[in-house]
């Protein structure tokens, strides 16, 4: 099954596109599609595709439980990574600035705190890429490829007897 560089190539531009487009309704800077590489390998039993990207976009996708928002109210830490991000999504989603960005962020890490990320799902997460996946039917967008892939080595083998 040794799928050719040209359709492993067309189909990580195909899965780029429709990530972009499925993580739209999502992006803020727009980061985790720009991030995406792919790595590929390809042998006479198997073909595999490995996606790599920013980590967020596994937390987007799959949520985070309360349990695990790393922030812990009135904990005294004079700072933290956490806190800091929200702020910065204060900045550039609402425009918020200053104690008005940082109050926003105190106020999301308590509810996050409570009932996880992100909260309008309580946790579990909003699934843009899990949905997007299974929309795309990949399994039946490889099918062609493969019995293609598979005819010609068929042809290969044959020749060879």
């Amino acid at each position: 099954m040794l799928i050719d560089k040209a359709d492993i190539s067309q189909l990580e531009g195909f899965l780029k596109t429709e990530i972009s487009k499925a993580f739209a309704q999502h992006a803020l800077t727009n980061k985790l599609p720009k991030t995406l590489r792919f790595e590929s390998e390809s042998s006479e039993d198997k073909a595999e595709l490995r996606m790599y990207g920013l980590k967020y976009g596994i937390f987007l996708d799959r949520g985070v439980k309360a349990a695990n928002i790393p922030y812990s109210r009135g904990s005294g830490a004079g700072s933290s990574k956490y806190i800091d991000g929200l702020t910065r999504y204060a900045n550039l989603r609402l425009g918020l600035s200053g104690k008005d960005a940082l109050s926003f962020a105190f106020a999301v890490a308590n509810k996050q705190k409570k009932v996880g990320m992100p909260i309008k799902t309580k946790g579990a997460g909003t699934a843009w890429f899990s949905d997007m996946i299974e929309k795309l039917n990949l399994a039946n967008k490889l099918e062609p490829v493969v019995k293609r892939e598979v005819t010609i080595e068929l042809r290969n083998q044959i020749k060879k007897a």
